[in-house]
């Protein structure tokens, strides 16, 4: 017998850490449009395990084991691949090295909190407190766009900017409205397009 919990959801889940192992492995080799097509659609999926886990009847060991696994591997595709994504597109001074180590940081605060409070308010309207750390996948490939346009010092900075203000927004205490209906609909779409542009310039 093997450890773990297998399931619909999980499979979702490990699909996801499989895209943002691969974004990482294909930032090293220096395709950064690449990377972050994996990272947008390891976005996706994290999306959708939740949803996907809660059509289904789960006990409660594979509910909490979903909850602890989905947590450990957001840490991963949203925290040290957007970071390795930097590092290997050029930001590798020492600044650069303080702001994606406190990046890293701010996503496994951001998840631990998650892990222990969870969601608030009841009914049709629920919110997290802070950013969650999947909207990091949706954000940076649009940011990274810019170098499209310019790779001089505003490119530079409004990276570092981006990387920074990500980062603040998992640990601040504001609340954020849980995704709803809709919104499924408008981010796979919002992925599809970002994925083509960068399928088109490499």
């Amino acid at each position: 017998m093997l450890l773990g919990v297998y399931n619909l959801p999980g499979l979702i889940s490990f699909s996801a850490l499989i895209l943002g192992m691969a974004s990482c492995y294909l930032s090293f080799g220096g395709y950064v449009g690449y990377s972050l097509v994996c990272l947008i659609w390891a976005g996706i999926l994290d999306l959708f395990d939740g949803f996907v886990a809660r059509k289904l009847k789960m006990s409660e060991i594979e509910k909490d084991f979903g909850a602890q696994i989905d947590s450990i591997i957001d840490v991963v595709n949203f925290g040290a691949a957007p970071a390795m994504i930097a590092l290997h597109s050029g930001f590798s001074s020492p600044v650069d090295y303080v702001i994606l180590t406190f990046f890293c940081c701010a996503a496994a605060m951001r998840l631990g909190y998650f892990n222990v409070v969870g969601l608030k308010g009841d009914g049709p309207i629920q919110f997290y407190t802070g950013l969650p750390v999947t909207f990091a996948a949706l954000i940076l490939p649009l940011v990274y766009l810019l170098k499209l346009a310019t790779e001089g010092p505003l490119y530079i900075w409004v990276i570092r900017a981006a990387y920074l203000l990500i980062a603040f927004l998992f640990i601040l205490k504001i609340p954020i409205p849980k995704p709803k209906g809709v919104f499924y609909i408008i981010f796979p779409i919002l992925a599809i397009i970002v994925t083509a542009i960068w399928l088109l310039v490499g």
